[in-house]
């Protein structure tokens, strides 16, 4: 917030805060949980979600707000940061979900 008011961040990063009723979950729920490895997975596929919501919404931002790196007026240019800013945001997802996670709800898609 304080970096929104000076002028250090664009407006948009306000939109990270959208996770954090998901992230007060996580945060209530590990201790509770603390040696219970099934409650505590539960806990974690949460912590996923705050990734996720986090993630999208600045991704979302990025692209549909006049803020870019290189502007899109330039053709094809303009176009291709927006994508790679977009494969970077899903490459860093599945980079950040623990493996049991992502194995776990690759295989409920099956």
């Amino acid at each position: 917030m304080a970096g929104v008011l000076g002028g250090t961040l664009p407006v948009t990063a306000l939109l990270a805060l959208l996770a954090i009723p998901l992230a007060l979950r996580v945060s209530n729920g590990l201790e509770p949980n603390y040696d219970n490895p099934y409650g505590l997975m539960a806990i974690m596929g949460v912590n996923i979600q705050v990734h996720l919501v986090a993630g999208v919404a600045l991704v979302v931002a990025y692209v549909a707000l006049p803020f870019d790196v290189i502007s899109d007026r330039i053709p094809i240019l303009g176009q291709i940061d927006d994508l790679v800013i977009i494969a970077a945001g899903m490459t860093l997802f599945v980079a950040l979900t623990p493996r049991h996670v992502l194995e776990y709800h690759l295989g409920a898609l099956e």
